[in-house]
């Protein structure tokens, strides 16, 4: 009986590619250089007179630390080609928006340096309605996102280790340039109810509405990290305290800082007490959401009414009523989000 030889199959052995908690956290670090370009940027708009070039120090840091961040995006995707069969696949799960997002960026880049030598430099909320600056703004929100996203998608709700760090990092980066955008229109920049009188009835209804868009904006971005994760003490303290330091340098005063880092700590409290789930304390959620607002305006005007040379001006009814309203929109909200179940 003749024996025939086995047939020897060659082992495969996957090769490691760079993605998940490490590459994300890898990419939130390397947009510190941009949003600090970003930030200067933003500044030099509203604090100085009269800019009569593109080419200046605050672009230079701003688009430096794009290409920073890009680099570091394209050479992942370098890297993990040599270990996967296509260019898709070697992008990091969860960036395949961010590429298109980079790519956005630096034609947006190229076309606002022509719009300022045929229009002019902007400024103050001119240089936040400039077309081509609500182009890189759009594709920076993206590409800033996407730390966010990747671990939005591909993460249980209970985070360990790294995987902390990298939702903070990523709550910041996500809240950090809106933030920037709505400089000449941010309360933690503008101290409405320390300065604008209550014959200016104008100038009153613009800072209520301030208030109130800001209470609709933390709210949406406290309660889309309460329904995906099961936050760590701190979560808030830290996020809302780091994003406001960039409001301090554009607003100079390091007032924003102790408004945002106190309110964080008391938002803080309060989950851990109500602990919200919309899959299980659906009114709890609720009253979190109405908590998120009113904690961080209480805070506002308490702050102001102590620390500032003037306190605040504004009367009583129009104090209370904003930190009151601010609650109901965020109680609202959750009825967009969370609507009630319909029998029948």
């Amino acid at each position: 009986m003749k024996l025939q030889a086995a047939t020897r199959y060659p082992l495969t052995v996957e090769k490691a590619t760079i993605e998940g908690s490490r590459f994300n956290l890898i990419f939130a670090l390397s947009t510190v250089w941009f949003l600090a370009g970003a930030c200067l940027d933003a500044w030099a708009h509203s604090h100085l007179a009269r800019l009569e070039t593109f080419f200046t120090p605050w672009h230079a840091v701003l688009y430096s630390g794009f290409l920073a961040t890009a680099l570091v995006l394209l050479g992942v995707i370098c890297f993990n080609r040599l270990r996967t069969s296509s260019w898709r696949e070697a992008i990091p799960a969860g960036y395949e928006l961010t590429v298109l997002a980079v790519a956005g960026f630096a034609i947006g880049g190229v076309g606002d340096m022509f719009w300022h030598i045929f229009f002019g430099i902007e400024q103050n909320i001119d240089a936040e309605m400039s077309p081509t600056h609500l182009f890189l703004m759009a594709c920076g929100c993206i590409f800033l996102a996407s730390p966010y996203r990747a671990l939005y998608h591909n993460s249980g709700t209970t985070l360990q280790g790294v995987q902390r760090l990298n939702l903070v990092l990523s709550q910041i980066l996500l809240m950090a340039l809106p933030s920037i955008i709505l400089t000449s229109f941010h309360p933690l920049t503008q101290f409405w109810p320390t300065y604008v009188p209550t014959g200016d009835n104008k100038g009153q209804s613009l800072a209520v509405v301030s208030i109130y868009f800001q209470a609709v904006l933390v709210t949406g971005y406290a309660l889309f990290a309460v329904q995906r994760w099961r936050l760590f003490p701190g979560f808030f303290t830290f996020s809302w305290g780091v994003t406001a330091i960039m409001m301090a340098v554009l607003g100079d005063s390091v007032l924003s800082v102790v408004i945002a880092s106190l309110a964080g700590l008391l938002t803080d409290v309060a989950y851990a007490w109500l602990r919200p789930d919309p899959s299980k304390q659906l009114t709890n959620y609720r009253l979190f959401a109405m908590c998120v607002p009113m904690l961080l305006f209480l805070v506002y005007f308490l702050v102001l009414q102590f620390a500032t040379p003037t306190g605040v001006i504004w009367t009583i009814h129009l104090s209370v009523g904003s930190i009151v309203v601010s609650g109901l929109l965020g109680l609202l909200l959750t009825y967009l989000i969370k609507p009630p179940v319909i029998q029948g």
